[in-house]
């Protein structure tokens, strides 16, 4: 079995051999998951920090919906969505957080956060 090791935000993640859950918030007001639930600011952190109590080793933040035949949203409704969300999550844990945009481009993020499609670092 090959161990890996995950870098993130000054964190260490060790997986010897076990897969790590993710938690995925979803802040689009049409998921296909859970159809809107967390578009509050305070909804969505307390959903993020629920999903690390229970156990995620990793958070996903959605800000636009992916589900077949969902309209794309423009660049300033998704950061408008996200950024508030993302700043304050990034403030009450330590677990990696994923975000990224369907579409490409670059997030101007607050101090401190930095939008990459590749959140993670990994040596095996």
């Amino acid at each position: 079995m090959i161990d890996y090791t995950i870098f993130s935000r000054g964190r260490t993640i060790p997986i010897h051999g076990r897969p790590l859950m993710m938690g995925i918030v979803n802040i689009t007001p049409d998921s296909f998951f859970d159809g809107g639930r967390y578009l509050s600011v305070d909804r969505a952190v307390a959903q993020a920090d629920a999903l690390v109590e229970e156990g995620a080793d990793i958070l996903d933040l959605g800000a636009e919906s992916t589900r077949p035949g969902a309209v794309p949203v423009g660049e300033q409704e998704e950061m408008d969505r996200l950024l508030p969300v993302l700043s304050e999550v990034v403030k009450r844990t330590a677990v990696p957080i994923s975000w990224r945009r369907r579409s490409g481009g670059t997030i101007v993020a607050p101090p401190g956060l930095v939008e990459t499609t590749r959140p993670y670092s990994i040596r095996g």
